[in-house]
């Protein structure tokens, strides 16, 4: 199926890890900590999936939007419409499956969203706490996600590199009291500044959703 940008499809995920091409995701497990609003995965993303990326950036590339249903494999034709080479394409898909699979273990909603876009302005440039259940958020080129550790009157802003993943706790996050956590425990994050510099992120965001079209 083709992905047409802005448009969100229905179809459906894996619960199942695939090949963790880009670096180990246990220390994802830290999101069971009721105090951590975020927890940052270092990651490296190879050299060959750079410079496919970097060479598709060139064009007007097309990007995914899609909401896949969380008990049936992430489908083998989510990049479809995606002009990338193959093996670059069964990279990102072995990302994403394993992604989704810790995703899921620290959100068990229905759906998981998926977007996956060349982003060249500033998108969400404002620091702000997303009113979303669990995020995970990932730059597989040019520079990641800022993020403020200590919460919104930190003055402390940690910008991520790529292939780094930002696992992300909303406002709806449900705490260990049962209860969603609020904006104010809430992971603070804004993107990064590139409007104007000529600069390219290829930017993956996942996020666990109730509702199909809704996050």
């Amino acid at each position: 199926m083709a992905s047409v940008p802005g448009t969100a499809t229905e179809a459906p995920v894996a619960r199942t890890d695939g090949p963790r091409v880009l670096g180990d995701l246990a220390p994802l497990a830290r999101l069971k900590d009721p105090s951590a609003s975020a927890v940052r995965v270092r990651r490296t993303v190879p050299l060959p999936l750079t410079r496919a990326l970097a060479a598709w950036v060139t064009a007007e590339p097309a990007s995914v939007d899609r909401f896949l249903h969380a008990n049936a494999p992430v489908p083998d034709d989510l990049f479809a419409g995606i002009a990338l080479p193959k093996p670059a394409v069964d990279a990102l898909l072995s990302d994403v499956r394993a992604l989704v699979a810790v995703l899921l273990e620290h959100a068990s909603l229905p759906y998981v969203r998926v977007v996956f876009e060349a982003v060249r302005d500033d998108k969400c440039r404002k620091f702000h706490a997303d009113y979303v259940h669990l995020r995970f958020a990932t730059s597989y080129l040019g520079p990641g996600t800022e993020w403020r550790p200590g919460g919104a009157e930190d003055g402390l802003v940690v910008r991520l590199k790529p292939g780094d993943v930002l696992a992300m706790k909303g406002a709806l996050f449900v705490g260990n009291d049962g209860a969603p956590i609020g904006a104010d425990r809430a992971a603070v994050h804004r993107s990064p500044p590139i409007a104007g510099s000529g600069q390219v992120r290829v930017f993956l965001s996942l996020t666990a959703s109730p509702t199909f079209g809704l996050v």
